[in-house]
């Protein structure tokens, strides 16, 4: 394929997390922060590109708001307390982190993984995604990144976060981006995943908020890319079009 006839579309959010709110708390959600779409406008939801007879046609992820904002809940205030703060919510048994569940793939109000996004090629050729997240290192506080979800012989408050789309499944490091590439002919979904350390000292970090940013580019692809499943992974070179920044949410404990 002629390079400077080649597309990339890309977007990203951000999105916050909170401490579980304590019984008695106001609203329903611990995590007021925002995950804002970040691609500007009804617009970019499709977008087409024609060159001679091949078509390269996607439909980007739209209801983006607040999709990866999570409670992080070590102390299992929630279990506890029956949700007394959350309004009865059903959260997921056994988990110690929550995102709000609402596509159906979960069978409580909050899981310990996010709803999906999807990608979808309506093109005449495949596509290559690549997603990419990070933590904002300044949004930690005392807080300890970790790729073990279980937290075997540690005992420091501890977040596991993992970008994935079921098959590949990587953690998110600090400051450094994560990747996952995959080449798509139809539809691709993709989400986050996570856990807290209940074993580690939480008290002296109630009001730490971890911000997350993930990102998606999506690319023609040429038979014969080689794309490595692996952080650092590249896309296709080719001309891009306007990339926007997440705008990070402000994550607050309700008190």
């Amino acid at each position: 394929m002629n390079r400077a006839a080649k597309r990339r579309f890309a977007a990203a959010v951000s999105a916050a997390a909170a401490l579980a709110a304590p019984v008695g708390a106001a609203g329903s959600m611990g995590a007021a922060g925002s995950a804002d779409r970040a691609t500007p406008g009804e617009a970019w939801r499709e977008r087409t590109v024609h060159r001679g007879e091949e078509l390269f046609q996607v439909i980007l992820p739209m209801e983006t708001s607040h999709v990866f904002d999570f409670i992080m809940d070590p102390e299992r205030l929630i279990e506890k307390t029956e949700a007394a703060a959350y309004g009865g919510d059903i959260f997921e048994e056994g988990a110690t982190l929550f995102f709000r569940c609402s596509d159906g793939r979960g069978d409580a109000d909050y899981c310990s993984f996010s709803d999906a996004l999807t990608i979808t090629n309506k093109g005449s050729r495949p596509v290559a995604v690549t997603l990419r997240a990070s933590v904002d290192p300044k949004s930690l506080s005392g807080i300890l990144l970790s790729d073990d979800r279980d937290f075997t012989d540690d005992w420091s408050p501890g977040l596991y976060l993992a970008l994935t789309d079921g098959e590949q499944t990587v953690p998110v490091g600090i400051g450094e981006e994560s990747s996952v590439t995959a080449v798509v002919e139809g539809a691709y979904s993709f989400w986050l995943t996570g856990s807290v350390n209940e074993k580690g000292d939480w008290s002296g970090l109630k009001d730490t908020a971890p911000k997350v940013t993930v990102t998606w580019t999506v690319s023609p692809w040429d038979e014969g890319e080689a794309l490595e499943k692996q952080d650092g992974a590249e896309v296709p070179d080719g001309m891009e079009m306007p990339e926007t920044e997440g705008t990070p949410g402000n994550g607050e404990r309700d008190s």
